[in-house]
């Protein structure tokens, strides 16, 4: 998506009246220190020609989700990696240990989703997080049989 002849052949080829714009280079916290100017770059051209092209080809509907590095639905709830981790142990059944190198930071150290207008439009969530990583762990094993 960074390159713009590309992006232009795929829209002269599909013809979209609707663009969800969801794509981004992406990294960790020591990525994102590092390489900031090329995170910020390899975006803004993605952006560019995905939006340029849309608005090119008379594209009706763009919804553009912006920087989130995922897609903006959650509980409202906050949960550390840690807590989480402890689910997936828990749903996996590992009996390992599991350790953090506080040192070396990679990620994000924290994102709350806020699903204020999720809610003012009627969506709410109707599984918690405890119970979605054990369904989402057990329908990963039925999908390999």
């Amino acid at each position: 998506m960074t390159d713009q002849y590309a992006v232009k052949k795929f829209f002269d080829e599909e013809q979209p009246d609707a663009v969800v714009l969801a794509a981004a280079f992406v990294g960790g916290i020591m990525a994102n220190s590092l390489y900031r100017a090329d995170f910020i770059m390899m975006n803004m051209k993605i952006q560019c020609n995905i939006i340029s092209e849309a608005y090119a080809h008379g594209v009706e509907k763009l919804l553009f989700l912006g920087s989130n590095c995922h897609i903006n639905v959650g509980t409202g709830k906050e949960l550390t990696i840690r807590e989480l981790s402890q689910l997936v142990v828990k749903a996996v059944g590992f009996e390992g240990e599991v350790s953090f190198d506080a040192s070396k930071p990679d990620g994000t150290m924290r994102k709350l989703i806020d699903v204020e207008k999720l809610h003012k439009l009627g969506w709410a969530h109707k599984v918690e997080i405890e119970n979605g990583v054990k369904k989402l762990f057990d329908w990963y094993k039925e999908s390999l049989t």
